[in-house]
């Protein structure tokens, strides 16, 4: 939409501005609305869905490891106050979650992959005794 806008001064000179109203929407490559109206662009807009379960899984795992289970236990370490133990015990059991929820996602791409049902020494895939050691990390 092209609205025209006069300018302060006395001249007549019109310029023209390129306008979208707030109630139109554009569509970006995804299909995803992104008027300036308040929507938000997905983060994962053009990913596919294993890629957001990769994704997904990299993250949670990475935080499990390497933020929350070291944090608890540097927590017990360094903090001196009442109910410590208790801070330790609900930090570490949320990080447990958080990996129970990577390794729960890890388990749906495996099976999407086809890795559990074929033996770990086997191409096409990078890393493919991963499930397997994935399943003793969990244990």
């Amino acid at each position: 939409m092209v609205v025209e806008r006069q300018s302060d001064d006395d001249d007549d000179d019109d310029e023209e501005i390129n306008y979208c109203p707030p109630d139109s929407s554009s569509n970006n490559n995804n299909g995803n609305s992104n008027s300036g109206n308040g929507n938000l662009i997905p983060i994962f807009g053009g990913m596919s869905d294993n890629s957001k379960k990769l994704t997904a899984h990299a993250t949670l795992a990475g935080l499990a490891f390497v933020l929350f289970f070291p944090a608890g236990a540097i927590a017990i370490r360094l903090a001196t106050f009442p109910g410590i133990v208790w801070f330790h015990a609900a930090f570490q059991a949320f990080a447990y979650l958080v990996y129970i929820a990577a390794f729960g996602i890890g388990i749906t791409m495996a099976n999407d992959f086809d890795m559990v049902s074929s033996p770990p020494s086997l191409p096409p895939y990078p890393f493919p005794s991963s499930p397997f050691i994935s399943v003793l990390q969990f244990v």
